[in-house]
C-alpha cells in the first residue's frame, strides 16, 4: 500500500468548456447541485469545477491531485465532451480509481462516476471504444442547460426538482461508496503520468447523436 492521502473534494465536475455551457455549469448547475448536496450531506459540500483553459499538452500536477482526492466524478456528457482528450483523461482517471477501490465489478456494479447529459443523445450513441466504461445511466439535463434559465421560473423549478432527486438517488450514494477508503500517493503518481487506459477522442461525426427535436 502506498502513502495515504486525504480526500479534499466531494465532487469533481468534468465538462468541456465552450460558450454558454461554461457559464451555465459555473452558475445555475453548480449552485443547485451545491444546495441540494449540502442538504444530503448535512454540511457544505466541496465541489471542484475546473476553470483552466485547455492549453498545452502537459498534464497539470494540481489537476491530477484534485482528481485523485475527489470522491466522485460528475462528467457532463455532450458531443464535445467525447471529442476532448482533456475530458477523457479526467473520465478514465476516475475509472482507474474505481478499479483501485474495487467498484464497477460484477460484485459491486456501481461506481464513483455519476454522469449527466447536457446535450442531445443517449448512452447507446457512444462510440464502441467508450461503451464499456460509459454504460451507466446519465441523468438528462439537456433542456435546462441554457444560460437563460432563471430562478422563480417553472423551468427552473423543474430543473431544481430533477437535481434534487438525482443528488439523493445517485450522487450521494456514490460519495458514500468511498467511505472507508482513502486515496494513495501511488494513485496520484499514476494519474499524473497518465498510466491508465484512455482511448483517443471520438470524432464529432462518429458520435451520431440524434436530434430530439
Amino acid at each position: 500500500m502506498g502513502e495515504i492521502m486525504e480526500y479534499e473534494y466531494d465532487i469533481f465536475v468534468s465538462y468541456k468548456r465552450y460558450g454558454e455551457w461554461t457559464n451555465w455549469v459555473r452558475g445555475e448547475f453548480y449552485n443547485v447541485l451545491r444546495d441540494h448536496l449540502a442538504m444530503e450531506l448535512g454540511d457544505d459540500p466541496k465541489i471542484f469545477i475546473d476553470n483552466q483553459l485547455e492549453s498545452g499538452t502537459d498534464w497539470p500536477s494540481d489537476l491530477a491531485r484534485k482528481l485523485t482526492t475527489s470522491r466522485v466524478l460528475v462528467p457532463l456528457f455532450s458531443k464535445m465532451y467525447f471529442g476532448s482528450e482533456w475530458c477523457l483523461k479526467e473520465f478514465y482517471a476516475a475509472r482507474f480509481k474505481e478499479d483501485q477501490i474495487g467498484l464497477r465489478t460484477p460484485q459491486r456494479s456501481s461506481g464513483i462516476i455519476v454522469p449527466a447529459r447536457i446535450h442531445d443523445g443517449t448512452e447507446n450513441d457512444l462510440p464502441a471504444h467508450l461503451q464499456e466504461c460509459c454504460r451507466v445511466h446519465a441523468e438528462d439535463f439537456t433542456e435546462y442547460a441554457i444560460t437563460s434559465l432563471r430562478r422563480n421560473s417553472p423551468r427552473f423549478e423543474s430543473f431544481e426538482e430533477k437535481v434534487k432527486t438525482w443528488v439523493k438517488q445517485s450522487v450521494k450514494p456514490a460519495i458514500d461508496r468511498t467511505a472507508g477508503t482513502k486515496p494513495e500517493q501511488t494513485w496520484l503518481t499514476r494519474i499524473s503520468n497518465q498510466e491508465f487506459r484512455c482511448p483517443p477522442p471520438a470524432s464529432f461525426e462518429r458520435l451520431r447523436f440524434p436530434s430530439l427535436a
